[in-house]
């Protein structure tokens, strides 16, 4: 009788939506994604991944949820392990990020999915960041309600 194949351990792609929150002091700092539903999951992810500055943040976050085992902080009901992440809000205004591009003497915001989307009053301590992945909240044809540098420019 011929043996059955193993199975493949089940692995389940998910998203996460919330605020990223950094938790602790090294050499014991969490990150954390509280959702709008207030459930709190634990965020496995290196800085290269998830940055430490996107702290703060309202990101999704793409990976894999794991079941929690025995409570690791009080109020984690869930884990995720983060293979990318999108930035969605800053302190509750819709954002977008991507990395910004200069076009002559204009500036474009490019997408993950490669699509440009023009800026206007670009910050100059923006304009110094040319090939940066950075967030941008607020209407793209103004001067930005907040923004910031997620990773420069490699």
């Amino acid at each position: 009788m011929a043996d059955a194949a193993p199975k493949a351990p089940q692995v389940e792609t998910d998203t996460v939506r919330g605020v990223i929150e950094s938790v602790g002091n090294e050499p014991q700092t969490r990150v954390l994604v509280r959702q709008h539903d207030h459930t709190t999951c634990a965020v496995s992810a290196t800085a290269a991944v998830v940055p430490a500055s996107v702290s703060g943040l309202e990101v999704t976050l793409w990976g894999v949820r794991a079941p929690v085992g025995p409570p690791m902080m009080p109020g984690v009901t869930c884990a995720i392990t983060a293979r990318r992440f999108a930035v969605r809000a800053a302190d509750g205004v819709p954002a977008v990020d991507g990395v910004l591009r200069a076009d002559g003497t204009s500036f474009a915001l490019q997408l993950a999915n490669g699509e440009r989307r023009a800026l206007r009053n670009v910050p100059a301590v923006l304009r110094a960041r040319v090939g940066a992945r950075i967030f941008w909240a607020g209407p793209l044809d103004r001067a930005p309600v907040a923004y910031g540098v997620l990773r420069d420019a490699p």
